[in-house]
């Protein structure tokens, strides 16, 4: 409904909005077909009329959706080019987002290292534009990255920080369960690993987001 008012008043910031909050949650309930087709008429119609901001917002959302389908080249470039929007914009909520959705593609492609140095600039973000509470996922993804090299007590100390934060909606509270239930794997906790998962699957459930 939201889409449809919005086209017919001519308001591209909200349709922008509204689109890509439907492919969000078209990702969500595993229906990436419909989700991509979302983003690409926002970012589409965000260029046609210069909307950068609506462009940046279109492009994380798609980034999102191609990092989990494998297609890793096109979900960084997508993402890169968010953040470099945002940055111009100085959009710094946006700018973080961006990066957030940057760092799951570069974490799926293994490049430790850039990985690091996108998570320390999200945490630089955090304090002050964290609107979407990022930061518990942020601190799950810095343990995966201490045991990769080597660093098992500092991951479990960083893991201990990230309990009981976070946002309660829904999918940002499946997201930080999930990354954390495999931080915890990592470790070689496993039970508490299980319990966080089965947690995340009981309110996967509950909302209808097949996909999580």
């Amino acid at each position: 409904q939201a889409i449809k008012v919005s086209e017919k008043q001519g308001l591209i910031e909200r349709l922008s909005v509204a689109r890509t909050n439907l492919a969000e949650l078209c990702h969500c309930a595993g229906n990436f077909r419909k989700g991509l087709a979302l983003a690409d008429r926002a970012i589409n119609e965000s260029r046609e009329v210069n909307h950068l901001h609506g462009v940046g917002i279109g492009l994380r959302y798609r980034a999102i959706l191609l990092g989990d389908l494998g297609r890793h080249a096109e979900a960084d470039e997508n993402a890169t080019e968010a953040v470099g929007i945002q940055q111009s914009l100085g959009h710094h909520e946006e700018e973080l987002a961006s990066k957030v959705s940057l760092v799951r593609v570069v974490l799926a492609q293994g490049n430790i290292h850039r990985a690091d140095r996108l998570l320390e600039s999200c945490l630089s973000l955090t304090a002050a534009y964290d609107t979407e509470g990022y930061l518990p996922i942020i601190q799950a993804w810095r343990s995966r990255l201490m045991m990769t090299c080597g660093e098992r007590a500092a991951a479990i100390a960083q893991l201990e920080q990230t309990e009981g934060t976070g946002r309660s909606w829904p999918h940002q509270r499946l997201r930080q369960l999930l990354n954390t239930a495999r931080s915890w794997s990592l470790v070689g906790r496993k039970e508490t690993a299980a319990e966080l998962a089965d947690a995340a699957l009981r309110l996967a459930d509950s909302c209808g987001y097949r996909y999580y």
